[in-house]
């Protein structure tokens, strides 16, 4: 629950896992989640944006066997072992 005692560190983790969830209840794996790829709104508030969808996929869908921003490679991916939603938990 968010309280007036949580850090704006705790709020950030607690909205980017909520985007996890919305994202895996329908099946879709944003597949490059990085920095540059969270977006905090200017103002100082804590409003959150996930973009670059250029490479989600659905579950279902063809999946590439590499995909993302190299530096930011899952072991599943350096591996070419497949991949699904813990990817973007990585």
């Amino acid at each position: 629950a968010i309280t007036k005692n949580n850090s704006m560190y705790d709020l950030f983790i607690l909205f980017l896992s909520n985007f996890f969830l919305v994202l895996h209840d329908i099946d879709l794996t944003h597949a490059d989640i990085k920095p540059e790829n969270v977006l905090l709104d200017a103002d100082g508030s804590l409003t959150i944006h996930l973009v670059d969808f250029g490479l989600a996929v659905f579950s279902d869908d063809y999946h590439t066997p590499i995909v993302g921003t190299r530096q930011y490679s899952a072991p599943e991916i350096v591996l070419e072992s497949g991949w699904s939603f813990p990817l973007d938990i990585w």
